[in-house]
């Protein structure tokens, strides 16, 4: 049986958590995200208070985007 491939769009959070609810059900099909910054997770509605706090967006990171992979 040829393997589904299934591509997201985005590495917010919407993205990393339609991941996460396909791997819960299926364990076999290929997931590829599709994203213009590194995919590395952060909860990107922080970033203006980060802004604020001196802060940029590697100060938030909380898995890489070779971790989040594994998970």
């Amino acid at each position: 049986m040829k393997k589904k491939h299934i591509i997201i769009i985005g590495s917010g959070l919407a993205g990393y958590f339609c991941a996460q609810a396909i791997r819960a059900v299926d364990k076999d099909s290929v997931l590829t995200m599709l994203t213009e910054d590194p995919g590395d997770f952060y909860r990107k509605p922080t970033l203006s208070f980060a802004f604020g706090q001196g802060k940029d967006a590697d100060d938030l990171i909380l898995s890489t985007r070779q971790e989040m992979s594994h998970r």
